[in-house]
């Protein structure tokens, strides 16, 4: 009897660690769910409320409601015929408004393979439009978080290294898009670096 339940106890234990193990690879590599998909945003009068709303399983939308003076004044949406990973917002191009960065899964011109990439909107006067649609970093993409530093807005990325580690790096806004400031760390586990990712004050450890 007590050799049936260790039986049972073994194989819930590795169904339970199968499907953690399977969580974290599909995060890591493939099509993490989307963290947060709602925002408010304060630029000048008006006050904007930024929703990613879901279409179909590869078919996203990016919709603002735009206020003015606390009454509502229109509307407006861009399309995104990909599948989602991510939304934060942040004033990347530090120029004092906050901006739209999305994560997307999708191939493009020059890369047949769908990968994560980062898309970055703008504001303006309330009507969202593409900053930049550069998407490539240094290695593949992860995840990545805005960031304010005391002297700037900063993208802070988790990047897959070739040996299967990653790597935690940092990027500023160079006027052309997003310019690489330094790593944070590198030859992580997956689960070091998402951690390193949600720590505000890291210190550089190489």
């Amino acid at each position: 009897m007590i050799y049936k339940k260790t039986i049972k106890y073994n194989i819930l234990l590795t169904l339970i660690l199968a499907v953690i193990a399977s969580f974290t690879v599909y995060t890591a590599y493939g099509f993490s769910i989307f963290h947060q998909s709602k925002y408010t945003i304060k630029n000048d009068r008006q006050i904007v409320d930024i929703t990613l709303r879901q279409k179909g399983k590869a078919d996203f939308i990016l919709h603002a409601d735009v206020y003015e003076d606390h009454k509502f004044a229109f509307n407006n949406t861009w399309p995104l015929p990909y599948m989602v990973f991510r939304l934060d917002t942040g004033d990347v191009n530090n120029d004092h408004s906050t901006d739209i960065l999305v994560g997307v899964i999708k191939s493009t011109r020059f890369d047949s393979i769908s990968r994560k990439r980062l898309f970055i909107f703008k504001l303006f006067e309330g009507y969202i439009r593409p900053l930049w649609l550069g998407s490539r970093v240094s290695q593949p993409l992860v995840d990545f978080k805005y960031y304010k530093t005391k002297k700037e807005g900063v993208v802070r990325t988790i990047e897959l290294e070739k040996d299967q580690l990653f790597l935690i790096a940092e990027y500023r806004w160079n006027g052309f898009g997003l310019g690489f400031i330094h790593y944070l760390a590198r030859e992580k586990t997956y689960c070091q670096a998402t951690k390193i990712l949600n720590t505000i004050d890291y210190e550089i450890t190489d």
